[in-house]
Order: C-alpha cells, then structure tokens, then sequence
C-alpha cells in the first residue's frame, strides 16, 4: 500500500487547483529528496508567458513573487502564505495569484489589488516569538 504524505498530498491538490484554475502546473522532482515545489505557469501555445513557484516549506504553502516573466528565474525574491499544508488549496485560493500574473504581458490576467498583507506571510522562522499563556 502507498501511502501519501502530507506534502505529496498537498502538491498533488495544487496540481489538481491549477488545473482547475486554468494554469499549468509542473511538480518539480529533485534526486536527492521529496518533490516540495510546484512551477505554476500561464502557457499561451507552446510558449510560456509566466510562472510562479509554490513551496511547501514548514507545514505552510507558500508562493514566491513576482511572477516571473517567461519563467525566467528572477533574483528578488519574496514569498506569501496560501494556506496550511493540511487544508487542500482551491482553485478560488489561486485567485490572490492573479495580482502578481497581471503584471507579466501576455497572461491575459486582469489586474487586481495587492492581496491583503497577514502575519502569515512573514515565514514562520521570522516572526516573534508568541508569548505563553
């Protein structure tokens, strides 16, 4: 019996959100250990207009902005929270994306508002300390 992990759980529901989401979505497969990113990309024809990556990183999904243009790697880099690792991410949820694809010519995206800034989005390495009760 194969039995999915946490993180595989929650890449293949990403996969399986992107897809309903209208983007195209490439699980990353390292050799040296297990899958924890997502490439999601707006594909016109064979070409690619953008990309953003999603990582599973310390029980939260997390996606890194800007989208890059063409999928090119970009050098600044910073990340935003999605979700918990044990809730499946939705296609609704990839909507706080479409700010970032608006900005990359070709996505078709339509701007939107910068999505709304929360403690999460600070990784949870960088954040104070919560006092005790």
């Amino acid at each position: 019996m194969n039995v999915l992990t946490d993180t595989e759980r929650a890449l293949l529901a990403l996969v399986d959100a992107a897809e309903a989401a209208g983007l195209d979505a490439v699980i990353e497969i390292p050799a040296d250990r297990a899958p924890r990113t997502v490439d999601l990309r707006v594909v016109r024809g064979d070409e690619v207009v953008a990309a953003m990556r999603v990582r599973i990183q310390g029980g939260e999904v997390r996606y890194e902005i800007p989208a890059r243009p063409g999928g090119d790697e970009v050098q600044a880099v910073r990340t935003r929270y999605l979700g918990p690792v044990g809730r499946p991410v939705a296609a609704e949820d990839l909507a706080v994306l479409d700010h970032w694809w608006a900005k990359c010519p070709g996505t078709g995206r339509q701007p939107v508002p910068v999505p709304s800034r929360r403690v999460e989005d600070t990784p949870r390495w960088m954040r104070p300390p919560v006092p005790a009760s």
